[in-house]
């Protein structure tokens, strides 16, 4: 009976010690470092809660990177700002192997320097952006509807293209009026060659999007900053005047896969949500719902 009890128990404790192999194995896989960059006037210190959370959730490392704080995110240059980042992540030894990355608003154009144009020492595995204007702003933020927001944003586009304002303010760059598609064409700093809209194509930023494991984006069907709201999730403006939305994959960038968007989504790595709120006014349950299992693939 001795003989059969221990027996017994050796191969008690030989299951155990291989479940925990197995355990630590899957949390190897699975959790990685992750990297928030923070929206247009925001700042590192007010998204504490929202990376304290994600760190609980992963139990992994989790920092917000802030290559412009506050009024800087207004006044400096998206690329600029894309360059800081991409040096920053860089200097952080947590970040040379796997890891994730987090936009919110503006900061998901800065996530997309960091995919599409850093020169990592890492790689990232999945990206997640929230209320992100992957397809441009039409209007300013936060200056959408009323007399005088309509008067300033047919000014806008007279002067929002040049140079020296695309170099030095932030949402110049992202910045799209399907009315002067061709100017913007021609003089975006960021927007149009990172969505490869122009006649010459870099195939490195299909091959770096279609690298990811899993894409997720959260827009907000309320949104008042991001126009039109569905940019947050490749939606964009037909150009016949008419301003009628065109869902992701109605759009040439998707259909002839400009970026990698549509082999990710035929491959199934691509998560899009819409959230009943006004712009990245999100709850802690997304999180846990929807953002984190962005994470966890």
């Amino acid at each position: 009976f001795i003989f059969g009890w221990l027996a017994m128990m050796s191969k008690m404790a030989s299951l155990i010690f291989l479940c925990l192999i197995f355990l630590g194995t899957v949390r190897a896989e699975t959790s990685v470092p992750t990297v928030v960059f923070h929206g247009l006037g925001g700042n590192c210190e007010e998204r504490g809660h929202f990376v304290g959370l994600l760190a609980e959730n992963l139990n992994s490392y989790v920092r917000c990177v802030d290559p412009a704080a506050n009024n800087d995110s207004w006044f400096e240059g998206i690329v600029t700002q894309g360059e800081k980042a991409c040096a920053m992540v860089n200097e952080d030894a947590h970040y040379h192997g796997e890891f994730d990355v987090v936009g919110i608003s503006q900061g998901g154009i800065v996530a997309r320097y960091l995919l599409q144009k850093c020169e990592l020492r890492g790689t990232i595995r999945n990206l997640v952006t929230i209320g992100s204007p992957h397809e441009g702003n039409g209007h300013l933020p936060l200056c959408i509807t009323g007399a005088i927001c309509w008067l300033v944003n047919d000014l806008v586009p007279d002067f929002i293209y040049w140079p020296f304002l695309q170099k030095h303010i932030g949402p110049a760059g992202y910045f799209k009026d399907p009315d002067h598609y061709d100017i913007y064409l021609r003089n975006s700093s960021f927007l149009a060659d990172a969505n490869n809209e122009r006649a010459t194509k870099n195939p490195e930023y299909v091959r770096k999007f279609v690298a990811l494991k899993k894409f997720t984006m959260l827009w907000f069907t309320q949104d008042s900053v991001i126009y039109p709201p569905q940019s947050s999730a490749w939606g964009t403006f037909s150009r016949d005047g008419q301003l009628r939305v065109i869902e992701m994959r109605d759009t040439e960038l998707y259909k002839q896969d400009w970026v990698g968007i549509k082999q990710l989504d035929e491959a199934g790595k691509i998560s899009i949500h819409p959230i009943d709120a006004d712009h990245c006014q999100w709850t802690d349950e997304d999180t846990k719902n929807l953002i984190v299992p962005g994470l966890l693939a």
